[in-house]
């Protein structure tokens, strides 16, 4: 046996510190059980709508959040519900008409193009619409935490605060009428938004939100608490009975139970074996209906 030298000893060391470094490095995987978690979801390849304006926000975490902005056509929205003009007191010539608005929320792994097949109906009808791409998602900075999905998750709520203060900051949306529509983990965001507004922290609640496939809590972030506190607001749930998301039924029993728990103005509608979230879009009476529901609380 050949005698051990000091750089023997030394090399021995550092290749022990890099293999145990190795070890340490590997992250905690969290219990697929400790949340609702969404499968992944093709990413939309529709082109722009016409009109669209695009903008970017800066969010928490100096994260840069890109989104689109519509506007309906002045003959559409002529005589739609809830637009109203607006004389500027700085010019008794100059009117400007307000439109009530819709701020649309997408799924975990999407982005704001799967709203796409919605948003011209929304425009006919008179609304002006915004939709945003979350942090880690579509076109918005930052990225996923593949480990704890929940950090991720738990900040969006502070990107859709952002994007309803750039919404009140055009001077074409009428501040006391807007509403919002989530689907998935966006049913999440757009009732911690509503919460949040609908608490004298803004000119006048949420006058509704549509929510498809929502659930008591995804990534462990519960909302059964907070929808309790969106009273003031008329909630339209559309859900799945055989949703697959993780599990058989389990998002439709969740979703089922907040419905039951509201106690506000609501209205359901159940399908059966179409698919998770925005997937429902494509039953054709569907768009109509959310387009019906929104107009009927934008008067």
């Amino acid at each position: 046996m050949y005698p051990l030298t000091r750089s023997t000893v030394v090399a021995l060391a550092v290749t022990l510190a890099v293999m145990l470094a190795g070890m340490l490095a590997v992250p905690f995987m969290p219990s697929p059980v400790s949340a609702l978690q969404e499968p992944p979801l093709q990413q939309s390849t529709s082109t722009a709508l016409s009109g669209e304006q695009v903008f970017t926000l800066k969010s928490y975490g100096n994260v840069r959040i890109e989104g689109s902005l519509y506007f309906p056509e002045q003959a559409a929205a002529s005589s739609a519900a809830g637009v109203v003009s607006d004389t500027n007191t700085a010019n008794a010539n100059q009117t400007v008409q307000k439109y009530p608005a819709i701020l649309l929320l997408h799924m975990w792994n999407s982005n704001r193009q799967e709203w796409d097949p919605l948003i011209p109906k929304l425009l006919e009808a008179g609304f002006a619409v915004c939709s945003i791409d979350f942090r880690g998602h579509g076109k918005s900075s930052g990225k996923q935490n593949k480990y704890y999905p929940h950090d991720t998750a738990d900040k969006m709520i502070y990107d859709a605060i952002e994007a309803h203060k750039f919404m009140l900051s055009n001077a074409s949306i009428d501040p006391s009428n807007i509403s919002l529509g989530g689907a998935s983990i966006g049913t999440t965001v757009a009732v911690q938004l509503c919460k949040y507004l609908n608490n004298g922290r803004r000119p006048a609640p949420v006058r509704s939100l549509v929510l498809i496939s929502p659930a008591a809590y995804y990534f462990a972030i519960p909302i059964d608490d907070d929808i309790r506190k969106c009273g003031k607001t008329a909630l339209y749930f559309i859900l799945e009975k055989q949703d697959p998301t993780p599990k058989k039924n389990r998002v439709f029993r969740s979703g089922q139970a907040l419905y039951e728990s509201f106690k506000g103005e609501k209205k359901i509608t159940i399908y059966d074996g179409v698919g998770h979230g925005i997937k429902m879009l494509a039953q054709p009476e569907l768009p109509g209906e959310i387009v019906e529901w929104f107009s009927s609380h934008a008067r």
